[in-house]
């Protein structure tokens, strides 16, 4: 092409700057990945692009603009098919970043409509602290001036929005690729260097529905300039993977010199891990003024309605009423939230739950410290209005005039504490939900005293950790009807855990369970497991199943002979249990790992598999811990009834009936089981009689052992062939546990066929038996020898000579499903 050849004449004899240098030349006005695409013939950039070049270089201006006339009429230039994918990728992604950022999400979702972000955003002011002297910029030219920047805000001063218009901008003007990527998504347990490049592949490929071309975005980090934001150092868990993200960070700077890099954190968070970015330049946002106010109230205002008339004379009053609020005014995000409260005119019946996802979903934001005005000496805000004064205020109905005055007569109600109060920490329990401060005490109740905290030190998170180990322990607890005490010893969590909070095995059966938990209420802005989660799932869960035990911490070794044991097994599975109290869904990008991750294990059979647990299943295992006793009924027929030396019934039942159990109360029928329910490959064969040949099951199947402290007979016959309808009180299965959950499955799969079954159930009455025969009845139950598929080999006449010289010994085989 004539124009590119002429471009790089122009340029050798200008001294051959390099790219970057010539995107100084150019004042920044064109960044050195537009220039080198023109240079290289690829694109013909608009005009304005070609005459910023050739200035820079003192070309003959004339000449070049028509050589650009006669490119821009010719053919697009041939690419190679590398090339083509990631040109077509980069676009297919710049059109997902303009509909993703087109809108501002709502600081909380259901508050108000999304809003055009180009319609209400409110450039922000910049303080360049790199230099001797601090320079106050705007926030194009802070756009131009990020090669590696650290940009340090209070909460709610505008980072995260300003990212989100950085990502936008850029795709509108077809220039640098912007890749926004979370701070807390960052730490992996190993491969730092690479981690950043996988993290964008991942996110890529869960935005787009599609995987970016091999080495897509290494190849775009080693020849382009893509803009590469890192938000939220202060979202770190602990200040020990906020320095490794640091390092994470350094060490991508390193690999990648030609990538700008944007990382974001609150000023005391960075002061207090000494960031240690090298060569990062040190900027700071400014906290709104007067006339960024006015101009982001009047902006809203427009956008929410046709009334033009009408919404000025409001957002005029409104300006007015916050004219006091000196903390609200100067403070983005306060400021979007009281302009929601102002402008949606709510239903005073649904004030009260918008008032608490608004203002009390974002009372940690606030007490982590808001914007302080210049010279003021004022500190963090946190809320001291109690939830119940709270909920009787609003519950009251005594409105204020406007929005506004409601949003700010709740908001007064926050007092100024110094950061370092942790007062705010005991309050925070006031805004939780009862549910949330009810598993709160629960678990505070059940494991304070047996989970190691010594780690911790005096961390001020100490209470979040605790919670959330204790999470992980209860989870471990449910799946493996253990005490207290051992799930809390399942407890891994700490420095270099691999993501892994909790690690047991079941004694039953060879299964592995990886726990991961958050206590995370109230936390809001935050992914509650995001994808980076999933790395740390899949590391750790590789280093596993590659024996690098070592890699782990020392409160994991107590359990490596266990986990090597079971993994030796052919029969192995692993579960992985994502736990967490926080009120948003799994992160989209979790789940397609997770799915992913399944995908890859179980190409040879269902080996991996994973659940979560969100705050309603964990309330409902709490309260089933206290639930009151299972009351079912069995109606049998052809029953025998056995009086002494303790009461007994056993009869055939219809494994509906039995089915109508577990559709009730679920694993709570085994809560005195030594097994629990076994995984569907070992009741497949069950599920399969019931649904295939129903009239055979009852000679199949070894039956149902269920133990109860009463039993009504509420209508029955003494003649054994008629029917009789038992209510138990207290009822527990000790024996065909797997034979209840597949009846179960059989039932949702092929109603019709499994109902025609019938299954054997022995009922016992334990009222008056002593205080541990129901332990030996359950343990007799489970431990007798099963049978195995090499018994069966005994009937076959051909098997006998074998069978003298190489019979296994009775008690080897490890157990098997009750079938």
């Amino acid at each position: 092409m004539a124009l590119a050849g002429e471009l790089n004449s122009l340029r050798m004899a200008a001294g051959a700057p390099s790219l970057r240098k010539l995107a100084d030349m150019t004042g920044q006005a064109v960044s050195h990945t537009t220039i080198a695409a023109a240079f290289k013939g690829r694109v013909v950039p608009r005009w304005e692009v070609v005459q910023r070049i050739v200035d820079a270089l003192h070309g003959d201006t004339a000449l070049f603009q028509r050589l650009w006339r006669e490119a821009a009429a010719d053919t697009p230039p041939v690419l190679t098919d590398e090339e083509r994918r990631d040109t077509e990728y980069t676009d297919l992604y710049r059109r997902y970043v303009l509909r993703r950022y087109e809108s501002l999400i709502p600081a909380v979702p259901g508050l108000h409509p999304e809003i055009s972000l180009r319609d209400i955003y409110v450039p922000l002011t910049i303080v360049d602290r790199s230099g001797e002297t601090f320079e106050e910029v705007q926030q194009a030219e802070f756009e131009e001036r990020i090669g590696k920047a650290l940009l340090l805000g209070a909460p709610g001063s505008g980072k995260s929005t300003l990212c989100e218009h950085l990502m936008y901008t850029h795709a509108a003007r077809g220039d640098d690729v912007v890749f926004l990527l979370s701070v807390r998504d960052l730490v992996p347990p190993s491969s730092l260097p690479s981690l950043v490049t996988e993290l964008i592949e991942l996110e890529l490929e869960v935005a787009l529905q599609a995987r970016p071309p091999h080495g897509f975005v290494e190849r775009l980090l080693l020849n382009g300039s893509p803009l590469v934001i890192f938000d939220g150092l202060d979202e770190a868990d602990i200040p020990q993977e906020a320095r490794r993200a640091t390092a994470i960070v350094d060490a991508f700077a390193t690999q990648h010199p030609l990538a700008r890099i944007l990382i974001t954190s609150r000023p005391l968070e960075a002061e207090r891990i000494g960031h240690g970015l090298t060569g990062f330049s040190r900027f700071t946002l400014e906290e709104f003024n007067d006339r960024q106010t006015a101009t982001f109230v009047r902006a809203w205002f427009a956008s929410m309605g046709d009334e033009p008339e009408r919404n000025h004379n409001e957002e005029e009053e409104f300006l007015r009423q916050i004219a006091s609020t000196s903390w609200i005014r100067p403070n983005p995000l306060l400021l979007t939230l009281v302009c929601s409260l102002s402008t949606i005119r709510p239903e005073p019946e649904s004030m009260y739950s918008l008032l608490q996802e608004s203002l009390l979903s974002r009372s940690d934001a606030i007490s982590k410290g808001v914007a302080t005005p210049k010279g003021s000496t004022r500190g963090v805000i946190q809320l001291s209005m109690s939830q119940d004064d709270l909920t009787r205020r609003l519950r009251d109905g005594h409105w204020p005039p406007s929005g506004a005055r409601l949003a700010e007569a709740i908001l007064q109600q926050f007092q100024r504490v110094e950061p370092s109060d942790r007062r705010g920490a005991k309050k925070a329990k006031h805004s939780e939900p009862l549910e949330i401060l009810q598993i709160r005490r629960a678990l505070e109740k059940e494991f304070s005293g047996l989970i190691d905290m010594g780690d911790m030190g005096s961390s001020s998170d100490l209470d979040v950790f605790f919670l959330a180990r204790a999470l992980a322990a209860l989870v471990v607890r449910r799946q493996l009807r253990c005490g207290s005490a051992m799930a809390a010893a399942s407890i891994v969590d700490g420095i270099n855990d691999n993501g892994l909070d909790a690690i047991a095995v079941s004694d039953g059966q060879p299964e592995i369970l990886l726990v991961q938990s958050k206590w995370d209420w109230g936390r809001s802005g935050r992914k509650i497991f995001g994808l980076t989660d999933v790395l740390k799932f899949e590391q750790a869960l590789r280093l596993l199943i590659s024996e690098e035990y070592d890699q782990f911490n020392t409160k994991f070794q107590r359990h490596a002979d266990q986990v090597a044991d079971a993994l030796a097994h052919p029969a192995c599975t692993i579960k992985m249990i994502i736990v967490t109290v926080g009120h948003a869904h799994l992160d989209p990008g979790a789940v397609a790992g997770l799915e992913r991750m399944k995908q890859e294990f179980n190409s040879f059979g269902n080996i991996l598999d994973y659940e979560v647990w969100d705050a309603r299943r964990v309330w409902k295992a709490i309260r089933d811990d206290i639930a009151p006793e299972i009351k079912v009924s069995a109606n049998m027929t052809e029953w025998i009834h056995l009086a002494d030396p303790f009461e007994a019934y056993q009869g055939k039942m219809s494994v509906a009936d039995v089915a109508q159990w577990y559709e009730e109360h679920h694993d709570r029928l085994f809560a005195q089981n030594i097994r629990t329910t076994l995984r569907r490959t070992h009741t497949q064969s069950i599920v399969d009689t019931l649904a295939t040949k129903p009239e055979n099951f009852w000679y199949f199947n070894n039956g149902i052992t269920v133990l109860c402290e009463t039993a009504v007979r509420h209508q029955w016959s003494h003649a054994p062939r008629m029917p009789i309808a038992l209510e138990l009180t207290g009822a527990c299965v000790v024996n065909g546990t797997q034979t209840v959950a597949a009846i179960h499955a059989a039932m949702q799969e092929a109603p019709e066929m499994a109902a025609r079954a019938y299954v054997s159930v022995k009922v016992i009455i334990t009222k008056n038996s002593p205080s541990d025969f129901k332990a030996e009845i359950a343990r007799a139950a489970n431990a007798q020898y099963p049978v195995m598929p090499h018994d069966f080999l005994a009937l076959d006449l051909t098997q006998q000579a074998i069978r003298k010289g190489c019979a296994p010994e009775q008690g080897e085989a490890d157990s098997a499903p009750d079938s």
